[in-house]
């Protein structure tokens, strides 16, 4: 089920403490960011504020979700993004993560990257791999061992790429 009056907007000042909710929520479920017990709030919010933009969705004026878009490396990887998504958990389920996805991938085309990197993809969460492939993403590795969840146990995460410099598929599909 999608929710049809979702849209995806920049982050506006009277969104910031929605959105570092979300983003705490989805850190403190410990399978998907790397944030840990240790993180500082300084550290938190470098992570969010230091670089990059920050883009929302919206139901009407509820913020469910949101990425942030980044280069992935400086300098002379500065023309990959890096994005990372967040959902608001009461409303997983409802097509938020494909609207940010295709947002996301619409915004790195207007800001000039020419792909977008996920480094840290944890292959248990299942539902991100599978939507980031339906979106055009591909597996380029799988990095054993380099995620340590919640409950301490080691796992493996993908390194996910999509390649932007060629034909906006999206657009072709529609045609």
């Amino acid at each position: 089920m999608s929710t049809p009056a979702l849209g995806c907007r920049r982050l506006e000042d009277r969104d910031r403490n929605t959105f570092l909710a979300l983003a705490r929520q989805v850190a403190d479920e410990g399978d998907s960011y790397p944030f840990d017990d240790e993180t500082t709030e300084g550290e938190f919010l470098d992570y969010w504020f230091g670089k990059g933009e920050i883009r929302v969705a919206v139901d009407g004026d509820r913020v469910v979700g949101g990425y942030l878009i980044k280069p992935n490396q400086p300098w002379r990887g500065s023309h990959v993004a890096n994005v990372g998504y967040v959902v608001d958990r009461a409303m997983r389920g409802r097509g938020i993560g494909r609207v940010l996805v295709r947002d996301s991938i619409a915004r790195a085309r207007e800001i000039g990257y020419r792909g977008i990197q996920f480094n840290l993809v944890v292959v248990s969460n299942v539902g991100a791999v599978r939507l980031y492939e339906s979106e055009g993403f591909r597996i380029i590795g799988t990095v054993p061992g380099i995620f340590r969840v919640k409950d301490g146990r080691y796992t493996d995460a993908h390194v996910m790429h999509m390649d932007l410099t060629g034909p906006d598929e999206a657009d072709s599909e529609q045609a």
